[in-house]
């Protein structure tokens, strides 16, 4: 296992050796002044200019905002009529209190933690002790 190890590691130097010096010595010769050559990706990007590529991006990327934005704004609308639709909700609830009280449906005091049995006992029929 180490011995498949250590010749794998070998190998991959001696390759790498032989390729960083088949670059090395190509790219010295195109380095000279008398070799100037365009770059392919000067070339790629005025070639795109001049077909207008890039415009049919910068359109593509424009109307994926607006589209963006149109959604955005739907959204906003909708959680607009939703709260007002909550608000509306409240209104209501809090006027039926008021008119159960006016009415006197609700009783004169909270039932809760901290009261008595007694009065939780009294609260719904204190008029029944009466009798």
């Amino acid at each position: 296992m180490l011995t498949r190890f250590i010749s794998a590691v070998v190998y991959n130097q001696q390759s790498l050796a032989t390729k960083s010096l088949r670059l090395l010595t190509t790219t010295a010769t195109k380095l000279s002044d008398s070799d100037h050559v365009r770059s392919k990706a000067l070339e790629k990007a005025s070639h795109d200019l001049k077909t207008r590529k890039e415009q049919r991006w910068l359109d593509t990327v424009a109307s994926d905002s607006e589209a963006i934005v149109k959604g955005e704004k739907q959204h906003a609308r909708k959680l607009g009529d939703d709260k007002k639709d909550m608000t509306d909700l409240q209104t209501d609830t809090i006027k039926a209190i008021e008119e159960k009280d006016r009415k006197g449906h609700l009783p004169q005091f909270d039932v809760g933690r901290h009261d008595t049995p007694e009065s939780r006992i009294g609260s719904g029929g204190s008029h029944k002790k009466e009798r």
